[in-house]
């Protein structure tokens, strides 16, 4: 039965092209306004859809000011290799652990070769020789010294993403099913060891684990003057408290670029920055990607996110979304088993496949299924708690193990020895021409394709009995449908036509001509 279509109305003005001497490049009235904006050389908060040329407007302020020195920011080495390629010379452009490196990284360099140690081998290390038992309604908490130190390093983990100057308890993760006191007890003990932690693997000569991040909250902590005219940070929405910290304390011109609809990782800890980053907020609202019918959909979409930014298509391209046989070039999930399934039904049909990132996460997930079937264990995080393959089974068919069931059934069908076997046969889309990409839609912010389809593995939410969608899943929808550029099958998103409407407020504006 076809469901029922609620297409958004947005009363729209087409945003003019104007073409800019310098580049050559035809600009929107919004890009032209964030460009002059800039010139006055106060703080910035860009909000920028889904392929709205941010990248490109940010270089266009730095051909607009070549006498300044710009330091640009950004989440990850491939998007560093790629700006260093189109910005000019005028432009620095780093990570925050690039930056950090060539500060004081260097100085730990030998130390990031060192492996992890066994956490029970941690623990006498850090002199945690008690196990910490506190009530549960069901049965006792029971935190061995090799959870503790565990968790220890966690701590250390979230204090190197905060803006905190010391380890605090409130850096301590929460344990599900403690009480409040119970957690501050726990958190006051485990806060300790963190601390002892970090004092020892600091040191430059120590043989305990180090990460980049630790360098990173060394040299930040060192508070640092960065000799920059104006620093621009690319997704912000993605950020940490620790990122702002260094960039807010510097005395220049600050300009946050992201999109608040795209917060994808704060299950991760990341946080988005741009909600109280100072200055003036500014919009790119225009898709260069897709054109009218994939915004709508993006726009049904947006009104959950809880961000005031809508998308407008771009009048030169023709986009279509529709559920249909057609060929695509991409398949989203929600679910890693969900990618699985949808990579071994591509290679049955004779097509080449690669998930858009490393594919060696879910073949590891195939052959620790086969361990546990085989040998009663396995030291994967997915199954670590498991004794026996019908315990995950079992699992699966609980609320609080539906993203499993796709993946158990998949086993149970092939057998996990055989679905590994199979599974070696996906490539890394990222180096080899496929004819299918798989990807869970979490992974594939920066990515498009020109056709696109959205696997069923989506839940929807129970809308007639006046359950809402989260805000999270709103935002993971938003991502999943603005990575088409000519079609879209929305196929296990389509439900989103049946939520009940939200106040549709726009916040585009067409600035006067210059």
């Amino acid at each position: 039965m076809p469901v029922a279509s609620r297409r958004t109305s947005v009363a729209r003005k087409r945003i003019p092209q104007r073409v800019q001497p310098k580049s050559g490049l035809k600009l929107t009235e919004e890009q032209i306004e964030i460009r002059d904006e800039a010139r006055a050389k106060e703080d910035l908060i860009i909000q920028a859809c889904a392929g709205s040329g941010k990248s490109s407007t940010l270089r266009e302020i730095a051909l607009d000011q070549p006498g300044r020195k710009f330091l640009y920011v950004v989440y990850n080495t491939a998007a560093r290799e790629d700006a260093e390629k189109k910005f000019p010379k005028n432009v620095l452009c780093k990570t925050r652990h690039s930056l950090a490196y060539g500060a004081i990284g260097w100085k730990y360099r030998d130390r990031n070769r060192k492996g992890r140690m066994p956490s029970s081998k941690l623990a006498q290390r850090l002199k945690i020789v008690k196990t910490e038992e506190y009530p549960g309604l069901l049965e006792p908490h029971v935190f061995k010294p090799g959870k503790l130190a565990s968790l220890a390093l966690e701590t250390v983990s979230v204090f190197c993403s905060s803006d905190a100057e010391v380890i605090l308890p409130e850096h301590v993760p929460y344990q599900k099913g403690l009480s409040k006191a119970a957690q501050r007890d726990l958190s006051s003990k485990v806060a300790r060891y963190a601390s002892r932690f970090w004092l020892e693997t600091i040191r430059p000569k120590s043989d305990l684990w180090f990460a980049d991040d630790y360098y990173f909250k060394i040299w930040l902590l060192s508070h640092p003057t960065l000799p920059y005219d104006a620093i621009m940070l690319d997704e912000a929405q993605d950020s940490t408290m620790a990122v702002r910290k260094l960039i807010l304390s510097q005395h220049t011109q600050k300009i946050a670029v992201g999109d608040s609809a795209q917060s994808l990782y704060r299950w991760q800890g990341a946080v988005n920055i741009m909600d109280n980053w100072p200055g003036k907020e500014l919009y790119l609202s225009m898709s260069f990607r897709f054109g009218d019918a994939i915004a709508e959909e993006a726009n049904l979409w947006l009104e959950h996110t809880g961000t005031k930014l809508r998308v407008q298509g771009n009048p030169a391209v023709t986009s279509r979304v529709a559920v249909t046989a057609d060929e695509v070039d991409a398949i989203l999930c929600r679910s890693n088993g969900m990618c699985i399934q949808q990579a071994v039904e591509g290679l049955e049909k004779g097509l080449s496949v690669g998930f858009s990132k490393d594919p060696s996460p879910l073949k590891r997930l195939a052959w620790a299924a086969k361990e546990l079937q085989e040998d009663g264990r396995t030291d994967h995080e997915d199954f670590a708690g498991f004794s026996a393959w019908d315990d995950v089974v079992e699992y699966s068919e609980s609320p609080e193990g539906s993203d499993m069931k796709v993946f158990v059934k998949l086993v149970n069908r092939y057998s996990a020895r055989r679905l590994g076997a199979i599974l070696m046969n996906v490539k890394d889309a990222r180096h080899a021409d496929v004819d299918l990409v798989v990807a869970t839609a979490h992974s594939t912010k920066g990515l498009e394709w020109p056709r696109v389809r959205i696997a069923q593995d989506f839940t929807a939410p129970d809308f007639e009995e006046g359950e809402e969608l989260k805000v999270d899943d709103a935002m993971v929808g938003y991502v999943a449908v603005t990575r088409a550029k000519t079609f879209l099958n929305h196929e296990g998103l389509e439900w989103i036509h049946t939520a009940p409407s939200k106040s549709f407020e726009t916040s585009l504006r067409v600035p006067a001509a210059v």
